[in-house]
């Protein structure tokens, strides 16, 4: 029984001489069971060694591949970012550019999202070309302004300070500019958006050209009076014009009622004379600074003068020749 036991359960135990034993196969001896034995272990102990060299060099082998791909990584990242950097200085470069009219690409660029920086810069988190783009050569209808003012309020107000400083836009859209930006601003005391914007409206009324200017500053002032609607209450005590438009105005909605009060002025009687000019028309333009009367040239007049009134002869070639004698001594020393 205890035979049989261990045999099924496939462990060698030792056989006497002429011992009958339950089953057949290949009988060794002590010794050379022993060998064997000892040469399973070592077999065994040899794979679990050889197994573990292949494993600890495959995780090396993977730890070395991700350090080399963590550096190729970091190196094209820097690579391409050197690359961006370069390309959107040279987008910047040619959109600041006069010369460059571009209007649709322009347009293009004003209406693309803006795009988080990587360098995290606290002061520029977001990178984008909208100031840029809509610098020279840039309009906007009625219905794309309207796109502006439909954005939420804290891109509306990113978009509308981007367009502070553009030459090209309409007279009204700096004066809502103006309004809009200060209404997000608590502190628009001191907020260079709106000093821009005001600027460029002052530079636009002195530069409008006459078969144009009557139409903006008809849209100018009837925006004026659209903000100013806001107030309105009783008709009695408004102006002819504010009359004529106060039964179109939109209740809290200065954009619909700007739009309403174009439609009624179309169609009313009204001329550009009759609407209240903005408190922005009475800027007049600054006189250009006359530049200095050099010193030298206001000498020579001087010394021209006194040549041509002396009678005396000698005394004219004495003082012409002093006078080419200063001259040639002013430029060795300048």
């Amino acid at each position: 029984m205890g035979i049989s036991t261990v045999a099924e359960a496939q462990d060698a135990i030792p056989v006497s001489e002429g011992e009958i034993v339950p089953f057949s196969g290949t009988l060794l001896t002590s010794e050379a069971a022993a060998s064997l034995l000892a040469e399973i272990h070592t077999c065994a102990e040899r794979s679990s060694t050889m197994l573990q060299f292949e494993l600890d060099s495959t995780i090396a082998k993977c730890e070395l591949d991700i350090s080399l791909s963590a550096i190729n990584l970091e190196s094209s990242t820097q690579r391409y970012q050197s690359i961006i950097l370069s390309q959107d200085e040279q987008l910047e470069y040619l959109l600041m550019r006069d010369d460059i009219r571009a209007e649709e690409f322009r347009k293009e660029l004003f209406w693309r999202d803006e795009i988080p920086n990587d360098n995290e810069d606290e002061f520029m988190p977001y990178r984008e070309f909208w100031s840029q783009a809509s610098l020279y050569h840039f309009k906007l209808n009625e219905e794309e302004f309207a796109r502006i003012l439909s954005l939420p309020p804290k891109e509306q107000q990113k978009r509308l300070e981007s367009l502070s400083q553009a030459h090209s836009l309409e007279l009204y859209q700096y004066l809502a500019i103006i309004q809009l930006v200060t209404k997000f601003d608590k502190d628009s005391y001191d907020n260079f958006y709106i000093n821009f914007a005001e600027d460029e409206l002052k530079k636009r009324l002195n530069q409008e050209p006459e078969f144009f200017r009557d139409e903006q500053l008809i849209k100018l002032r009837l925006y004026d009076l659209a903000y100013a609607s806001r107030n309105w209450r009783n008709p009695d005590d408004l102006y002819s014009c504010e009359e004529i438009l106060y039964p179109v105005k939109v209740e809290d909605d200065t954009w619909k009622t700007f739009l309403a009060f174009i439609v009624a002025f179309k169609e009313s009687e009204l001329t550009l004379k009759d609407l209240l000019p903005t408190e922005y028309e009475g800027w007049e333009e600054e006189e250009e600074e006359k530049p200095l009367e050099k010193p030298l040239a206001s000498e020579l007049s001087q010394l021209n003068s006194l040549i041509s009134t002396t009678r005396d002869a000698a005394f004219q070639n004495r003082l012409a020749l002093a006078v080419i004698a200063g001259l040639v001594l002013i430029s060795v020393i300048f």
